[in-house]
C-alpha cells in the first residue's frame, strides 16, 4: 500500500520557496486529528473510488480508510495503471471483458503485497461449515498484518468469466443456492 499524507511531529511539510512560511502552524501528534483540509480532500478521494465499486456487503468506510492511512497518490495513478494492465490476460473472455491472470502476482507487483503477509494454506478456523446446506465456505488465500496477528483479507479465486451476481449450485437441489459474492 503506498501511504503519504500528513507530516509526523518529526517531520516538516514541504515548503514552496515562493510562498512565505509560518511557524504557527500547528503540526498534528499521534492524539491530535490531522488539519480538517487534508481530511476533506481524503474523504472526497475515498467516496470517489468507493463509487466505482457495487457496494453489497461489508464495505470499507472512508473515515476508517483515513484513520488507517490508506492514501491514494494520484501522482502514482499512470505508472499504477500500467503495472496493473501487464497482469491482465492477453485474451479477453467471450463478453470482451478482461480478467485478471494471475492474481497473486498482481497483488505483489501493483498493491505492493509483501510475500510474507500472503497465506497459501489457511487455517481450518477461517472456513464456515453450512449444515443445513452440506457446504464449507472457505477462500483460496488470505493476507495477514505485517505483524501477522490479524487477518486483513481472504482471496477466492473463481473461474475466468464467473458471474459473481448469479445464484449456483454445484449440484440442483444440494448446496446453497446463492451468488459467490454472497457466499464470500
Amino acid at each position: 500500500m503506498v501511504r503519504y499524507g500528513l507530516p509526523t511531529t518529526n517531520q516538516q511539510p514541504p515548503t514552496n520557496n515562493n510562498q512565505p512560511t509560518t511557524t504557527n502552524q500547528q503540526q498534528p501528534t499521534n492524539n491530535q486529528q490531522p488539519p480538517t483540509m487534508n481530511i476533506d480532500r481524503a474523504l472526497f478521494e475515498h467516496k470517489e473510488w468507493l463509487g466505482l465499486l457495487q457496494p453489497i456487503g461489508l464495505v470499507v468506510a472512508p473515515p476508517a480508510l483515513i484513520k488507517a492511512q490508506a492514501n491514494i497518490d494520484r501522482g502514482k495513478l499512470i505508472e499504477l495503471q500500467q503495472k496493473f494492465k501487464e497482469y491482465l490476460a492477453p485474451e479477453p473472455l467471450p463478453n470482451g471483458e478482461p480478467w485478471i491472470s494471475d492474481l497473486l502476482a498482481m497483488g505483489k507487483q501493483v498493491l505492493e503485497w509483501p510475500e510474507k503477509v500472503i497465506v497459501r494454506e489457511l487455517p481450518a478456523e477461517l472456513s464456515v461449515f453450512l449444515r443445513d446446506y452440506g457446504e464449507i465456505l472457505q477462500a483460496d488465500y488470505g493476507l495477514k498484518s505485517r505483524e501477522g496477528n490479524e487477518w486483513l483479507l481472504l482471496i477466492k479465486i473463481v473461474p475466468p468469466g464467473t458471474d459473481l451476481d448469479r445464484a449456483e449450485t454445484e449440484k440442483p437441489g444440494q448446496g446453497w443456492n446463492a451468488s459467490p459474492q454472497a457466499k464470500f
